[in-house]
Parts: structure tokens; sequence; C-alpha cells
């Protein structure tokens, strides 16, 4: 990531973040500078099969919470299979 981060920062080009991670120097750009929408996209959270250790049952409940408070309208559900769809 910090390599990306480094290319664009020398203007070598554009890269795709959420707002809420853009660093200090990078700008946003979108529309009014003449490029496109981006494509929904999906995350999907995937599990080892068995039992887990409480940590990481745990570490994957936070991850799932964090992504649902900033999801589109609909957010997110935790499927039987330990992945995470869009409702």
């Amino acid at each position: 990531m910090n390599g990306l981060q480094a290319a664009v920062r020398a203007g070598l080009g554009v890269t795709v973040l959420p707002k809420e991670m853009v660093p200090a120097g990078l700008v946003l750009v979108g529309a009014e500078h003449e490029l496109p929408p981006l494509p929904d996209t999906e995350i999907a959270l995937y599990r080892a099969p068995g039992v887990l250790p409480r940590a990481a049952e745990l570490l994957g409940e936070h991850i799932v919470h964090s992504l649902e408070s900033v999801a589109a309208p609909g957010g997110i559900e935790s499927a039987e299979d330990g992945k995470a769809y869009p409702r």
C-alpha cells in the first residue's frame, strides 16, 4: 500500500481508497475530474473450518460490525459459511 501511495504522491497515477482512509497529501477526485463512478464492490470474510479460538471469533465479529457501520443502505450479513455478503 505504501508503494502505491508513493506513486500517487509522485503524480504517476490514481488509487482507490475509502474516503476515511485517504492520507494527508492525497486529494479526493471524482466526477469533477471527469472520472467515471466506481462500481459496487464486495467484501468477503473467510474463516477456517472448525472451531476457532475465541480471539479469532471476536476479531471476525469486530470486522463485520465495523464494515456494517460504513456500508451502504442494506448493510452486509454474515452467512453460515463464514463469509459476509451484501444484503
